[in-house]
């Protein structure tokens, strides 16, 4: 596996101060270097990038939940090369979708506390595919696709697989020789 392509959509770092709304970065299977100036967003980047292969990983002590804005919704995707002699170019996607929700407390104090929900899903392709990574409906007419609108699109899709248990998802992650443990710190 060979990483083609990164998609980041509605993604708000530093309070909301930063906003990736929805952009792409072409890889191509090659080596890549991202060159950003100090606090420009670097580590924040491997980190959501991370999350569809790690998800909810944190950057040492920093937590996915602390690094993106709160009440927000955003949508992370990587898309892979995958490795055949055989017939079209196939690709795999693997998303990552979270909700940093604040909820509050049951107590009598009724603080709040942060919690993030998410979900991964994987979807292997061709590259002529109604649903391929630049079409895949995580954004629509610059409007990001809410949390569990883009769930519900997943749910009814056939050949895209949704999962709520990072267990089971990574279990999928090696059938495709993607070795979770080889990409923690």
């Amino acid at each position: 596996m060979r990483l083609s392509r990164i998609r980041f959509v509605n993604i708000k770092l530093d309070d909301g101060l930063k906003i990736i709304p929805d952009v792409t970065w072409h890889v191509n299977g090659k080596n890549g270097v991202f060159l950003l100036e100090n606090g420009g967003g670097k580590t924040s980047f491997i980190q959501l990038a991370l999350q569809t292969i790690l998800p909810n990983a944190p950057m040492g002590k920093r937590m996915l939940k602390d690094t993106v804005e709160k009440k927000s919704v955003g949508h992370v995707l990587t898309e892979w090369i995958v490795d055949t002699t055989e017939g079209p170019t196939r690709y795999l996607m693997l998303g990552f979708t979270f909700h940093n929700q604040q909820k509050e407390q049951s107590d009598e104090n009724k603080k709040e506390i942060d919690a993030l929900t998410y979900y991964n899903y994987i979807y292997e392709y061709e590259e002529d595919d109604e649903y391929r990574l630049e079409r895949f409906p995580v954004a629509k007419n610059h409007r990001p696709a809410g949390y569990q609108e883009l769930r519900t699109f997943i749910r009814k899709h056939g050949n895209i697989y949704l999962y709520d248990r990072k267990m089971l998802y990574q279990e999928a992650l090696r059938r495709y020789k993607i070795l979770p443990e080889e990409w923690e710190q």
